[in-house]
């Protein structure tokens, strides 16, 4: 009896004594394990719904937005200042109207000149002007804003009131905000002229785009 509980004790001794591997061993500075794939270190990227910013569109050129028109003022009006030599004759582009005298109304001014038989066209201040005869005989507004922008009448010049003269005009911004009047472009064309300095023109005007 007694050695058959020896022969049990040694049986669980033996049992208790035998060598098992562990699950898990660490090899520092040998290769890789299989779970461990080069290039695999970095987080995958995330997906997103930002989308790139868009490059703003080139702002236009200011010169003349396409988007705003003239208004027209009115249309072939005939009138036929008459020129001596001691009196001037004035007109007023707002109406359009020959007026008796100077004043905040005017815009130009015919005169006789002493050693001529011509009357010639002045302007009044911050009027301008530009002659279109030859390159333009029949403008428009924008034509005109572009010709007194390019090549304008010199402000102290005297310009023939004769045919064939095709005369672009601006009317000053200052005066027509003192009037409360829209400020206008203007095309004077002159249609004749008599020996008696009677100027026979034709106005055709429109409101700038404010």
């Amino acid at each position: 009896m007694i050695s058959l509980i020896a022969a049990g004790l040694s049986g669980v001794a033996l049992l208790r004594s035998g060598s098992s591997e562990p699950e898990t061993t660490t090899n520092p500075g040998g290769a890789q394990s299989a779970a461990a794939k080069p290039g695999n270190d970095a987080p995958p990227a995330q997906p997103t719904n930002e989308t790139a910013p868009q490059a703003s569109p080139t702002a236009a050129l200011d010169v003349l937005n396409p988007q705003a028109s003239f208004t027209v003022a009115y249309t072939v009006q005939e009138l036929v200042p008459q020129v001596t030599r001691d009196d001037r004759a004035y007109i007023d582009l707002n109406e359009p109207r020959v007026v008796s005298s100077g004043g905040d109304t005017v815009d130009v001014s015919l005169s006789m000149p002493y050693n001529g038989s011509v009357p010639t066209i002045q302007l009044d201040d911050g009027v301008e002007a530009a002659i279109t005869t030859t390159s333009n005989p029949n403008p428009q507004p924008e034509d005109c804003r572009e010709a007194i922008r390019t090549s304008p009448v010199p402000p102290s010049a005297a310009t023939a009131a004769q045919r064939p003269l095709v005369m672009c005009v601006a009317t000053s911004a200052k005066q027509a905000a003192s009037i409360g009047q829209a400020q206008l472009i203007v095309v004077i064309k002159v249609t004749a002229l008599s020996e008696d300095g009677k100027v026979s023109m034709q106005l055709t005007a429109w409101k700038q785009p404010s």
